[in-house]
Protein backbone atom coordinates (compact mmCIF):
# COMPACT_ATOMS: atom_id res chain seq x y z
CA UNK A 1 0.00 0.00 0.00
CA UNK A 2 2.81 2.43 0.91
CA UNK A 3 4.63 1.62 -2.35
CA UNK A 4 1.50 2.33 -4.40
CA UNK A 5 1.02 5.63 -2.60
CA UNK A 6 4.65 6.61 -3.20
CA UNK A 7 4.39 5.73 -6.92
CA UNK A 8 1.19 7.77 -7.24
CA UNK A 9 2.84 10.73 -5.53
CA UNK A 10 5.92 10.47 -7.79
CA UNK A 11 3.72 10.26 -10.90
CA UNK A 12 1.83 13.39 -9.78
CA UNK A 13 5.10 15.31 -9.31
CA UNK A 14 6.44 14.23 -12.70
CA UNK A 15 3.25 15.04 -14.61
CA UNK A 16 2.38 18.34 -12.91
CA UNK A 17 5.59 20.05 -11.77
CA UNK A 18 7.15 23.10 -13.37
CA UNK A 19 9.86 22.43 -15.99
CA UNK A 20 11.81 25.60 -16.87
CA UNK A 21 14.20 25.56 -19.82
CA UNK A 22 15.47 27.89 -22.53
CA UNK A 23 12.96 28.22 -25.35
CA UNK A 24 12.78 29.88 -28.75
CA UNK A 25 11.04 33.09 -29.82
CA UNK A 26 10.80 34.24 -33.42
CA UNK A 27 12.92 31.18 -34.35
CA UNK A 28 15.81 32.48 -32.20
CA UNK A 29 17.40 30.67 -29.26
CA UNK A 30 18.64 33.96 -27.75
CA UNK A 31 18.66 37.44 -29.20
CA UNK A 32 21.70 39.72 -29.30
CA UNK A 33 20.77 43.40 -29.33
CA UNK A 34 22.80 45.74 -31.56
CA UNK A 35 26.11 46.78 -29.97
CA UNK A 36 26.12 50.48 -29.00
CA UNK A 37 28.78 52.80 -27.62
CA UNK A 38 28.21 53.54 -23.93
CA UNK A 39 25.86 50.58 -23.42
CA UNK A 40 26.48 47.01 -22.26
CA UNK A 41 26.04 43.90 -24.39
CA UNK A 42 22.41 42.82 -24.00
CA UNK A 43 21.01 39.37 -24.72
CA UNK A 44 17.36 38.30 -24.52
CA UNK A 45 16.71 34.74 -23.32
CA UNK A 46 13.36 33.02 -23.37
CA UNK A 47 12.54 31.06 -20.22
CA UNK A 48 9.81 28.55 -20.95
CA UNK A 49 7.86 26.62 -18.33
CA UNK A 50 6.56 23.53 -20.09
CA UNK A 51 5.06 22.14 -16.88
CA UNK A 52 1.54 22.58 -15.60
CA UNK A 53 2.31 24.28 -12.28
CA UNK A 54 3.82 27.77 -12.03
CA UNK A 55 7.58 27.96 -11.53
CA UNK A 56 8.26 30.28 -8.60
CA UNK A 57 11.41 32.07 -7.47
CA UNK A 58 12.84 31.89 -11.00
CA UNK A 59 16.40 33.26 -10.93
CA UNK A 60 19.03 33.44 -13.68
CA UNK A 61 22.68 33.71 -12.62
CA UNK A 62 24.85 34.45 -15.65
CA UNK A 63 28.02 35.83 -17.11
CA UNK A 64 28.64 37.35 -20.55
CA UNK A 65 31.92 36.76 -22.34
CA UNK A 66 33.34 38.82 -25.20
CA UNK A 67 36.51 38.86 -27.26
CA UNK A 68 39.08 41.50 -26.35
CA UNK A 69 42.09 40.42 -28.49
CA UNK A 70 42.90 37.40 -30.65
CA UNK A 71 42.85 34.42 -28.30
CA UNK A 72 41.68 36.48 -25.30
CA UNK A 73 38.27 37.17 -23.84
CA UNK A 74 36.78 38.60 -20.70
CA UNK A 75 33.75 37.29 -18.80
CA UNK A 76 31.73 39.65 -16.65
CA UNK A 77 28.73 39.11 -14.42
CA UNK A 78 26.26 41.54 -12.87
CA UNK A 79 27.12 41.23 -9.17
CA UNK A 80 27.73 38.01 -7.29
CA UNK A 81 25.69 34.92 -8.00
CA UNK A 82 23.16 33.89 -5.40
CA UNK A 83 21.66 30.42 -5.41
CA UNK A 84 18.22 29.81 -3.96
CA UNK A 85 18.38 27.21 -1.23
CA UNK A 86 14.71 27.08 -0.31
CA UNK A 87 11.32 27.64 -1.89
CA UNK A 88 10.50 29.81 1.12
CA UNK A 89 11.56 33.39 0.21
CA UNK A 90 11.63 34.33 3.89
CA UNK A 91 14.78 32.21 4.23
CA UNK A 92 16.81 34.52 1.94
CA UNK A 93 18.15 37.89 3.03
CA UNK A 94 17.39 39.81 -0.17
CA UNK A 95 19.04 42.98 1.19
CA UNK A 96 22.35 41.23 0.43
CA UNK A 97 21.29 40.89 -3.23
CA UNK A 98 19.69 44.20 -4.31
CA UNK A 99 20.07 43.43 -8.03
CA UNK A 100 18.51 39.97 -7.83
CA UNK A 101 15.58 39.48 -10.24
CA UNK A 102 13.11 36.82 -9.20
CA UNK A 103 9.87 35.99 -11.04
CA UNK A 104 7.01 33.53 -11.40
CA UNK A 105 6.40 31.81 -14.75
CA UNK A 106 2.91 30.28 -15.12
CA UNK A 107 2.54 26.78 -16.50
CA UNK A 108 2.88 26.53 -20.30
CA UNK A 109 4.14 30.11 -20.51
CA UNK A 110 7.30 31.92 -21.60
CA UNK A 111 9.07 34.87 -20.02
CA UNK A 112 11.73 36.93 -21.76
CA UNK A 113 14.62 37.89 -19.50
CA UNK A 114 17.21 40.49 -20.54
CA UNK A 115 20.79 39.67 -19.57
CA UNK A 116 23.40 42.41 -19.39
CA UNK A 117 26.26 43.59 -17.18
CA UNK A 118 25.51 47.24 -16.31
CA UNK A 119 29.13 48.07 -15.48
CA UNK A 120 30.43 46.89 -18.90
CA UNK A 121 29.80 49.93 -21.10
CA UNK A 122 31.17 49.35 -24.61
CA UNK A 123 33.55 51.78 -26.26
CA UNK A 124 34.13 52.14 -30.01
CA UNK A 125 37.38 50.13 -29.51
CA UNK A 126 35.43 47.34 -27.75
CA UNK A 127 32.82 47.16 -30.51
CA UNK A 128 35.49 47.11 -33.24
CA UNK A 129 37.39 44.35 -31.42
CA UNK A 130 34.22 42.27 -31.05
CA UNK A 131 33.32 42.68 -34.73
CA UNK A 132 36.89 42.15 -36.01
CA UNK A 133 37.18 38.95 -33.99
CA UNK A 134 33.99 37.44 -35.43
CA UNK A 135 31.50 38.68 -32.82
CA UNK A 136 32.60 36.06 -30.31
CA UNK A 137 30.09 36.58 -27.51
CA UNK A 138 29.16 33.88 -25.03
CA UNK A 139 26.59 33.51 -22.28
CA UNK A 140 26.89 30.99 -19.46
CA UNK A 141 24.84 30.51 -16.31
CA UNK A 142 22.23 28.73 -14.24
CA UNK A 143 18.44 28.90 -14.18
CA UNK A 144 17.07 28.10 -10.74
CA UNK A 145 13.43 27.79 -9.70
CA UNK A 146 10.93 26.08 -7.42
CA UNK A 147 8.91 23.37 -9.14
CA UNK A 148 5.53 23.71 -7.39
CA UNK A 149 6.29 20.87 -4.96
CA UNK A 150 8.76 22.81 -2.76
CA UNK A 151 11.81 21.49 -4.61
CA UNK A 152 14.55 23.76 -5.93
CA UNK A 153 15.49 22.83 -9.51
CA UNK A 154 18.48 23.99 -11.49
CA UNK A 155 19.65 23.91 -15.10
CA UNK A 156 22.95 25.20 -16.45
CA UNK A 157 23.40 26.70 -19.90
CA UNK A 158 26.15 27.86 -22.19
CA UNK A 159 25.72 29.40 -25.65
CA UNK A 160 27.88 31.29 -28.11
CA UNK A 161 26.82 33.80 -30.73
CA UNK A 162 27.27 32.83 -34.38
CA UNK A 163 27.67 35.82 -36.70
CA UNK A 164 26.73 33.84 -39.80
CA UNK A 165 23.42 33.43 -41.63
CA UNK A 166 21.82 32.31 -38.34
CA UNK A 167 22.63 35.51 -36.39
CA UNK A 168 21.76 33.50 -33.30
CA UNK A 169 23.29 31.84 -30.27
CA UNK A 170 23.90 28.10 -30.35
CA UNK A 171 24.40 25.86 -27.31
CA UNK A 172 28.02 25.08 -26.48
CA UNK A 173 29.12 21.46 -26.49
CA UNK A 174 27.29 20.04 -23.49
CA UNK A 175 25.69 23.49 -23.36
CA UNK A 176 22.26 22.99 -21.84
CA UNK A 177 22.11 20.38 -19.12
CA UNK A 178 20.36 19.66 -15.85
CA UNK A 179 23.21 20.36 -13.48
CA UNK A 180 23.48 22.29 -10.28
CA UNK A 181 26.69 23.93 -9.06
CA UNK A 182 28.88 22.36 -6.39
CA UNK A 183 27.48 23.24 -2.99
CA UNK A 184 23.93 23.47 -4.32
CA UNK A 185 22.13 21.67 -1.54
CA UNK A 186 19.31 19.16 -1.61
CA UNK A 187 15.74 20.32 -0.97
CA UNK A 188 14.73 20.88 2.61
CA UNK A 189 12.90 18.01 4.30
CA UNK A 190 9.17 18.55 4.81
CA UNK A 191 7.98 18.74 8.37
Amino acid sequence: MQDALMHTKDALHISERAYVHLGFADSKFMRLFPLEIGKPIMVAVHLQNSGRLPATRVVVNYGISRSTKPGESTTLQPGSWHHITSCDPAKDDLTKHPDWVESIIPGNATETRYLFVPSDKLSRVDINAIKNLGSQIGVIGFIEYCDGFARVRCMSFCASYKDDARKDFVPCLRGVIDYCPVGFGPPEPHQ
